[in-house]
């Protein structure tokens, strides 16, 4: 994972927020970023990153299931990401 808490990722009108429940040393979070990172030459994203190891809370909610992917608020994805069903959904929300 990036050094990074968030990247902000514009190029034009309307950004999505994404924000990726992480933790370090986590092989398919770091696949996940890097489909992100990719993605994200093709959609406008605000990509936040959350380290679910720096709260109790948050880890005992997702320590089995991380990577969580979260677009606008609702989750859309837990372990593995679908590349054409983000691109989809990024491509079908009007911000």
């Amino acid at each position: 994972m990036t050094e990074k808490s968030s990247i902000k990722i514009m190029r034009g009108k309307g950004i999505v927020k994404v924000v990726l429940y992480t933790k370090p040393g986590c092989p398919l979070c770091e696949r996940t970023e890097g489909i992100l990172l990719l993605l994200s030459g093709l959609v406008e994203i605000d990509l936040e990153y959350i380290d679910i190891s720096s709260d109790y809370s948050l880890f005992q909610k997702y320590q089995y299931d991380i990577p969580v992917l979260f677009v606008n608020g609702e989750e859309i994805a837990r372990h593995r990401m679908n590349r054409e069903k983000f691109l989809n959904l990024i491509r079908s929300i009007k911000v």
